[in-house]
């Protein structure tokens, strides 16, 4: 890959901008009238720019750059074995061939990140990253620090100024393929549940039966974006760590429906399950948005009157779309979301689609009380902008009587638990933590 900068990429994105549909940004033009995007547009500035962050990995870890993935067909067995796969990657994501081949690429240069991240000289790292992160912690997570904080850094604040480009970077971070390895085993079935698209996801090593517990999974992705595809191996994994079902719910994103609208569809589906399954049995877990869910659906459940679940996990939960804690202008240090205006562009524009103020408790979860909530485990990092929405929560459910279990990472990135396959010691041991609360309060 040519360095940032060069003339080669320069060139590139020189033409990526005149392609015809593009706008000036290199963004494609609109062509899906709901939302006023098409991801699978290959002709996108942002695609290049997130690839060439991870080649900022080289400035961090000697023994692990990241070179120009030259892909060179020397024999014919590999010509049809490289094809078969791309079929394959093409029929199981319900992609397009084009954007199944820049997927499939993306999954290789992750999987070349996590085995070279398990190669590394310790030592060498230490005294790499000695300036800027303190000795505490793993190598693999001072080296994931510098990675993820290099391309947030380097990114530019028009690339987020407007929610379809915001959104158009949610699209693009979740076909990395980042949370699971580069061909997983789940087990799906699609289902719909009351009318809400869904999908039971089980890991083939897990011990589950009928009787088994059911772990309601709410996905993040900035109340905007995140797919089945993107999320399918970490539900896998929390199957195949707490013997439980995992309920994947493809709830209807924003700008297509508010915030409330995704929320009661998840009450919905609850209330279906508890026909034939004990609310004893049933626990809730969410990342990001999907975090302000987990508060969200736990309100609209009581507001029912209806049984609590056994427990709720929150990973770094994003429960206040209006952004006013002080954590959230003082942490520019977000490994993920470094750059300006991501998530303020997104909480006004989920704003707009309700029709509501972004602090009104439909839209900012955070402040719609927790009272009779059940136990609660929340996980985030100190450095998050989103660190104040934890923060507060704890206070706030503590204030109501909610027992809260608190795990907070000093140096860890935005949903870390969730990228337990990157071989970080910190992300791996936090995900056993949430299986084994989730274990406890079901059983």
């Amino acid at each position: 890959m040519a360095p940032r900068g060069s003339q080669s990429t320069a060139a590139q994105r020189s033409a990526t901008r005149s392609a015809p549909g593009c706008c000036s940004r290199g963004l494609p033009a609109a062509a899906d009238s709901a939302c006023g995007r098409d991801p699978c547009d290959p002709c996108d500035a942002f695609r290049s720019d997130l690839i060439e962050g991870f080649a900022r990995l080289g400035a961090v870890l000697p023994a692990a750059r990241a070179r120009k993935m030259d892909i060179v067909v020397k024999q014919p067995r590999a010509a049809a074995l490289g094809a078969a796969i791309l079929a394959l990657l093409a029929y199981r994501s319900r992609l397009g061939l084009q954007k199944a081949l820049v997927h499939l690429i993306y999954r290789i240069r992750v999987l070349r990140l996590k085995l070279r991240l398990g190669s590394v000289d310790k030592e060498a790292l230490y005294g790499k990253v000695a300036k800027t992160a303190s000795s505490k912690g793993s190598p693999e997570l001072h080296a994931l620090t510098e990675l993820f904080y290099g391309m947030g850094k380097d990114a530019k604040p028009e690339m987020s100024d407007t929610w379809q480009k915001s959104m158009f970077f949610m699209d693009n971070f979740y076909a990395l393929g980042l949370f699971g390895p580069l061909f997983s085993s789940e087990r799906v079935q699609e289902t719909k549940i009351d009318g809400v698209r869904c999908a039971w996801v089980t890991h083939p090593d897990a011990n589950v039966t009928d009787d088994s517990g059911v772990l309601i999974y709410c996905h993040g992705g900035g109340y905007f974006s995140g797919t089945l595809n993107a999320y399918r191996a970490p539900c896998g994994e929390l199957s195949r760590r707490t013997g439980c079902r995992t309920l994947f719910v493809d709830y209807t994103r924003v700008p297509k429906g508010s915030i409330a609208n995704a929320r009661d569809q998840f009450v919905r589906v609850y209330a279906s399950l508890l026909k034939t399954i004990s609310p004893s049995k049933i626990s809730l877990a969410g990342d990001s948005a999907g975090g302000g869910f987990v508060m969200g659906v736990l309100q609209g459940i009581r507001n029912q009157n209806l049984a609590m679940p056994a427990c709720g996990v929150m990973l770094s939960p994003w429960g206040d779309i209006a952004n006013t804690s002080e954590e959230y202008k003082a942490n520019n240090k977000d490994m993920l979301f470094s750059f300006a205006h991501f998530f303020d562009v997104l909480g006004d524009k989920a704003a707009e689609v309700s029709g509501k103020p972004a602090d009104d408790p439909d839209n900012s979860f955070l402040n719609g009380g927790f009272k009779y909530f059940p136990p609660i485990m929340i996980t985030c990092g100190e450095t998050e902008r989103l660190y104040g929405d934890t923060k507060l929560f704890i206070e706030r459910a503590k204030a109501d009587g909610v027992k809260v279990t608190k795990d907070i990472d000093p140096y860890a990135l935005h949903i870390y638990p969730i990228f337990y396959g990157f071989g970080v010691p910190e992300f791996d041991a936090c995900l056993d933590r949430i299986c084994s609360f989730i274990k406890s309060n079901i059983n």
